[in-house]
């Protein structure tokens, strides 16, 4: 009985995710043969193949010209040819073909010559956005896979896996399913960590399904596990669909268990539950079998997890990785199993710098790991996320970087005392500063995430935050500061009321339960204080070189890890701000003249759009299409009714 691991797009392809090889090595070591297939590396690497790319891009000029010959568009049609332009004209301006971009990403001197790589950045992204406006209304990137009506249903899910639809569907169906049919498979599992991978791996479920019914099909993996896990046992099966099986939280030993009934005849069904395995019988991730050569980085950088969950595991807005509500219960591997393990990954696969993939690490046991690598002699770099706690000191600090320790990125989430309380992130202000002062001081890179909008935050507290991070700009190698979300497994969620919430809802329609609305008891900042803000972040931005996820220039990212071992801590901050890697616009004559204004129209379309939302979701409080087309046609009755008028 051999077990397909699958690792479906769409999420990060510049390094292996650690769950394939977690569950592979386990699974290895007792006699089970597994085979591993990162689908997201190749199905992206399929997608941007030139005579693809070529393809989307001639099919997305003659949508464009035809849409630019009719005397008026409708709304949708406005939304198309907004999608479309935009990516018909970053394609002329891109600086650099894709193959070009691929060659930056994994050579190991244009990889680190800034402008170079910010070319190839451009050129990867205006791609996607060339298949993204081809299979429009769908936004595609290496973070993410979203249509407006995405997940709201199987219907919908459906919907979304049709050839028209889905970017990916001749790769799932033809190459990808074919190997699965000439081995004749019959388990194959899909580790689904991230929500950008929920409906390509249905979809992939689906086709494997259409092919060979008689395949069994598991799903798993933390998106899973908290999508299931907070649905009643009906909606569970109702959403199901394709997949004979999900298992929730851990999988090792699950899978064990299927795999022993399979070989008797036995098709296991519904939803299982996993349980921990004890760190001790955990051996070191097996990445054997992955195409490591072709992640896009001129070096492989190598996931590991010294240990699971969250020790703290208090922070009210937190639901995270494998767990019904908050986050995982902490578990640590003993430093000798660490240590001996670093060192059998690092002669196997000729590494230096190791990215520890857990929740967070222990201060304590990062110290000591530390110790012990200095003791060793063995020679790598490591990174991880961590709590800034008053249990680093400079001379910890200086432990950590000469043991090893290339960055961290600390939860600061906020620099307003009342909200820290509020959140019980139990560190202070003044911790938060002495540990950034302390570690950057040591030599380490210390990236900064936090967030605004926390329920109850005033303006005057968001601007704290700000003005933490920009009175740090010295010692802060880059930071993320985001916007706060509702998530059904915190404790917000859990406790409403005690955290200034009037009601949470989720809209009718919604049968997979993604979405989450929330409305507090008084309004904490008005729409000008937003906008201010807004503007204030974007100011303090443009003292870092900063990009999306998964580019060099975000927090916790392969490419910034790499980054920061050349240049050192201050990778994203030595140039001036006119010196940083804007690539120029080499435009090409594409003898297009827009009919109508691209400006005036995305303004007319995000009003519209925005209106439409707001209403659906805030007032009808349900989301289909039917609703949809419904207040669009009503919405542009009263537009006309009030021109008529005026």
């Amino acid at each position: 009985m051999k077990l397909f691991l699958v690792y479906p797009p769409a999420c990060d392809p510049t390094a292996p995710y650690l769950a394939l090889a977690s569950l592979a090595a386990f699974l290895r070591g007792h006699g089970i043969e597994v085979e591993l297939i990162d689908a997201n590396l190749e199905g992206f690497l399929w997608l941007l193949s030139p005579s693809k790319v070529a393809y989307y891009g001639e099919l997305v000029r003659e949508r464009l010209w035809f849409l630019n010959r009719k005397p008026s568009l409708t709304h949708a049609e406005q939304v198309q040819y907004l999608r479309l332009y935009q990516a018909w004209q970053a394609m002329v301006d891109r600086p650099v073909s894709v193959a070009q971009a691929l060659r930056t990403f994994r050579d190991k001197e244009l990889f680190y010559d800034p402008l170079r790589y910010q070319q190839a950045v451009v050129g990867i992204e205006a791609a996607l956005g060339l298949v993204s406006a081809a299979y429009a209304p769908l936004e595609l990137s290496f973070a993410g896979y979203r249509t407006p009506f995405s997940l709201l249903n199987m219907h919908e899910v459906a919907h979304d896996a049709r050839a028209e639809h889905n970017p990916f569907h001749d790769y799932f169906t033809g190459e990808l399913v074919s190997r699965f049919a000439r081995d004749k498979a019959q388990l194959v599992g899909l580790s689904v960590c991230f929500p950008g991978q929920i409906q390509p791996a249905y979809s992939l479920a689906m086709a494997i399904k259409a092919q060979l019914p008689e395949c069994q099909v598991l799903g798993g993996g933390p998106a899973l596990t908290q999508l299931f896990d907070r649905l009643g046992p009906d909606a569970q099966k109702l959403i199901l669909g394709p997949f004979d099986a999900i298992v929730l939280n851990e999988g090792e030993r699950a899978l064990l268990r299927i795999i022993g009934q399979r070989e008797k005849g036995v098709r296991v069904r519904g939803v299982i539950r996993g349980e921990a395995e004890s760190f001790e019988h955990l051996p070191a991730p097996d990445f054997e079998g992955l195409p490591l050569e072709r992640y896009l980085s001129p070096e492989l950088v190598v996931p590991y997890d010294p240990s699971r969950g969250c020790y703290w595991g208090r922070c009210a807005f937190c639901h995270y990785g494998l767990s019904t509500c908050g986050p995982a219960g902490y578990r640590g591997r003993t430093i000798d199993q660490v240590l001996e393990h670093l060192q059998r990954l690092q002669t196997r696969y000729h590494n230096r710098v190791f990215y520890f993939s857990q929740d967070m690490l222990a201060p304590a046991a990062a110290v000591e790991l530390a110790q012990a690598l200095i003791k060793s002699g063995l020679a790598i770099r490591w990174s991880g996320d961590m709590r800034a706690e008053p249990f680093f000191t400079s001379q910890r600090s200086r432990i950590l970087y000469e043991g090893g320790a290339l960055s961290f990125a600390l939860g600061v989430e906020s620099a307003a005392p009342r909200v820290l309380k509020r959140i019980d992130k139990g560190i202070t202000v003044a911790h938060l500063s002495r540990v950034i002062t302390d570690l950057s001081q040591a030599g380490l890179a210390v990236e900064v995430m936090a967030f605004r909008d926390f329920p109850g935050e005033t303006y005057a507290e968001a601007r704290q935050t700000i003005a933490f991070i920009r009175d740090r700009t010295a010692r802060i190698a880059l930071f993320h500061l985001g916007t706060f979300g509702l998530v059904s497994g915190s404790r917000v969620a859990q406790d409403p009321r005690r955290y200034g919430l009037s009601e949470i809802w989720q809209v009718k329609g919604d049968e997979l339960g993604l979405g989450l609305f929330y409305r507090e008891r008084s309004r904490s900042k008005s729409s000008l204080e937003q906008d201010r803000l807004d503007h204030e972040i974007q100011i303090l931005s443009e003292a870092w070189w900063l990009n999306h996820y998964p580019w060099a220039g975000a927090v916790s990212t392969a490419h910034s890890l790499l980054y920061y071992q050349y240049f050192g801590p201050a990778a994203f901050k030595t140039m001036n701000p006119g010196q940083r890697p804007v690539p120029p616009k080499h435009r090409k004559q594409d003898h297009f003249v827009p009919r109508f204004d691209p400006v005036r129209l995305e303004d007319t379309v995000a009003a519209n759009e925005a209106k439409i939302w707001q209403t659906m979701i805030q007032q009808e409080r349900e989301v289909s299409r039917d609703l949809y087309q419904r207040l669009l046609a009503r919405f542009v009755k009263e537009e006309r009714q009030d021109k008529s008028t005026g």
